[in-house]
């Protein structure tokens, strides 16, 4: 019955969860990576359509593209793009689709936490107060805000936690079953190739084992586990290989960690990041002061029980925490990457919380502490991830055009004088249903808007939907060279920014979408949609007319 019971419990966390990082998700707008990774991952396409940070596909714009250039990409392994791929392929391209699996990498990271902390423990703790422990830390892990935030985002980290707790569990379990060695090596060859940073696993598993299981070192599945890693992970790895052939350096995020010169890459976009030193603030205002103070509880809780503290809970939860913390000394404490601290934080929160729940002296006070603490926690996640957050009415656009468009299908196909870009473009042109109405649309844009909008709002409809779109001084341009009449019979809509929109800041200078806006009115287009934010600024405008 008590089995029972706990498994309904850890189901109803899982239910919290879902909650937390599904709803509304389709709602909030797309920013920086985000939209980066999700217009990427559409087509399974490395390009970003910009000229400070070029891919293969722009190198090798006029011959034959490598093979070996479709098996990673220029700054990222490959993993969450192709899976992020495959979700567009089966549900169409939509913001829901584009955070749908980080919501579920973060749903599998809350089952996965629950038996990572109830293995180390249970030695320790009677088999109750494990389970309870174990309970909390994935109680924690649902509705924490660094979890639930991330996972509520298209970026790479939720799916490269749940891969780490797996591949961790993994570990732990092959100790115990050395038949499992390939499943620990799959796991940990799968969280290297969702993201660089979980290479921390490795050294946290080689101390682990080290101090508690030594005698794994003369069985040689353990040595085939990490050779089954290394082949999961080959793929980024020949890749590199190639790259290193064709243009001396490796791709962009081993290139930056061994300090090599990447003519291609001047911008490095990514790479501008809170520096470890900023970790003191940084820490307090993603995790919360009430969270850290619990996990800090916990941890001195832990260590100070002697029968805790010579465990090999300890080790494990103690290894962790020093490489994972090694690891953000050279890539920065940025939110996203202080996420790799919530399977400790959540651990120690977990043993703090069980403990005060069992408390016999004072049970319903401390009862009613746990209680009021984890409400505290939820309702932070609740306010942070649904009435907070940036909004410069990119999501609203999105809606607005898929509104407009909705039933149609572009007559005029754009065309790219990149080969291997106008392939793509035919290629999902030819998906698009001939059952929908053809309609010769055109869209006009202020290119001074951030890359992130540009990919989503633009260029997602420019290679997947096949719509023409033309930033306006190649839209004059085509008039000029093409004559007046080249768009008559078009749809055309211009989306003007304004003082409210995500700029380039490179690109704040351009006047040539003002000159255009003004030519407009001047001609009597009316504004036919208003973006506003959810504050009510004016995000953008939009014109609508006859070409």
């Amino acid at each position: 019955m008590m089995r029972r019971y706990r498994i309904a419990v850890l189901c109803a966390i899982v239910l919290l969860g879902a909650v937390l990082r599904l709803w509304g998700i389709g709602e909030r707008d797309i920013l920086g990576d985000e939209a980066t990774y999700a217009f990427r991952s559409i087509g399974y396409l490395d390009y970003l359509g910009t000229s400070f940070q070029t891919q293969p596909v722009d190198w090798y714009a006029t011959g034959d593209l490598p093979s070996w250039t479709r098996l990673s990409f220029h700054d990222h392994p490959p993993l969450t793009f192709f899976l992020n791929h495959i979700f567009f392929r089966l549900f169409g391209d939509s913001l829901f689709v584009a955070r749908l699996p980080a919501a579920l990498w973060g749903l599998l990271a809350v089952i996965f936490a629950y038996p990572l902390v109830w293995r180390p423990v249970r030695g320790v703790l009677d088999e109750t107060s494990a389970e309870t422990a174990a309970l909390f830390a994935a109680g924690l892990l649902a509705i924490m805000n660094p979890s639930v935030g991330i996972s509520r985002v298209a970026l790479m980290e939720s799916a490269a936690l749940a891969l780490a707790l797996l591949a961790l569990y993994m570990f732990l379990f092959f100790l115990e079953r050395a038949g499992l060695w390939w499943a620990f090596g799959v796991a940990l060859g799968a969280a290297l190739l969702a993201k660089y940073t979980t290479i921390f696993l490795v050294p946290t598993a080689f101390i682990f084992a080290v101090c508690v299981r030594r005698s794994v070192f003369r069985d040689w599945r353990l040595y085939a586990a990490f050779a089954l890693a290394l082949v999961v992970f080959s793929p980024v790895i020949i890749y590199n290989i190639e790259l290193y052939r064709a243009r001396g350096h490796f791709d962009l995020q081993f290139a930056y960690a061994f300090g090599q010169a990447t003519p291609e890459w001047q911008g490095l976009l990514g790479k501008v990041q809170a520096p470890f030193r900023d970790i003191g603030k940084n820490l307090p205002a993603y995790y919360g002061l009430p969270s850290l103070a619990l996990a800090g509880i916990g941890a001195a809780m832990f260590f100070a029980r002697r029968v805790l503290r010579q465990s090999s809970a300890a080790i494990f939860l103690g290894s962790y925490v020093v490489f994972s913390t090694l690891l953000l000394l050279v890539i920065g404490s940025a939110a996203r990457f202080l996420t790799l601290y919530a399977f400790p934080f959540v651990a120690f929160g977990g043993l703090a919380l069980a403990w005060l729940w069992e408390q016999r002296r004072y049970r319903f006070a401390f009862r009613v502490l746990v209680v009021g603490l984890l409400l505290f926690e939820f309702t932070r996640t609740v306010r942070i991830n649904f009435f907070e957050g940036e909004d410069y009415g990119i999501a609203a656009l999105d809606r607005y055009l898929t509104r407009e468009l909705q039933g149609t299908r572009s007559a005029a196909i754009p065309e790219s004088t990149n080969r291997h870009l106008n392939d793509v473009i035919q290629t999902f042109a030819a998906r698009i249903p001939k059952t929908l109405e053809p309609q010769k649309t055109l869209v006009i844009y202020n290119d001074n808007v951030a890359l992130g909008t540009l990919e989503w709002i633009f260029y997602r409809r420019f290679f997947y939907h096949a719509i023409p779109t033309l930033y306006v001084e190649n839209f004059l341009d085509v008039i000029q060279t093409k004559g007046s009449n080249y768009f008559k019979g078009f749809t055309v809509y211009f989306i003007a920014s304004t003082p409210a929109t995500e700029l380039n800041p490179f690109k704040t200078g351009t006047r040539a979408a003002d000159t255009f806006e003004a030519d407009l009115l001047r001609d009597h287009v009316a504004v036919a949609a208003s973006i506003k934010t959810r504050a009510g600024a004016e995000a953008f405008r939009v014109y609508k007319f006859q070409g």
